[in-house]
């Protein structure tokens, strides 16, 4: 606070707190990690490791999500999808969509709630 009272008359007229004290109160706090259930299972393809079930987030709770292992040997976690008729034909739609940034995020969140607590489905696997 300074002598001439800008500081002071700033702090006054916010409950008793400096500029900095509330920009750091307002700024953004990191999220929780995730919590996740992991239930192996294998489809008949191979690429299916498990079922992630649920995945649990501080604001959110998403259903659905497999564990999977795509060609080279990279290890991603899949959306919750459903089947449906297209043309007569079964197909498969994903449910929950993310793109960019918040894909990443979600990936690597995921995965590393699943190491933290399931590090045997890691072993021996590049991800």
């Amino acid at each position: 606070m300074t002598v001439h009272g800008s500081d002071v008359a700033t702090a006054a007229g916010f409950g008793g707190k400096t500029r900095e004290m509330r920009v750091a109160e307002a700024a953004p706090k990191r999220p929780t990690d995730y919590r996740v259930i992991f239930t192996p299972w294998r489809n008949p393809a191979g690429d299916v490791l498990g079922l992630v079930d649920p995945i649990k987030a501080d604001n959110y709770t998403l259903h659905g999500c497999k564990l999977k292992r795509g060609p080279k040997g990279r290890l991603w976690i899949a959306m919750p999808s459903i089947q449906e008729l297209v043309d007569g034909k079964p197909t498969w739609r994903t449910v929950l969509v993310l793109h960019g940034e918040v894909r990443a995020r979600f990936q690597e969140r995921g995965l590393d709630a699943l190491r933290a607590s399931y590090p045997q489905v890691f072993a021996g696997e590049e991800s």
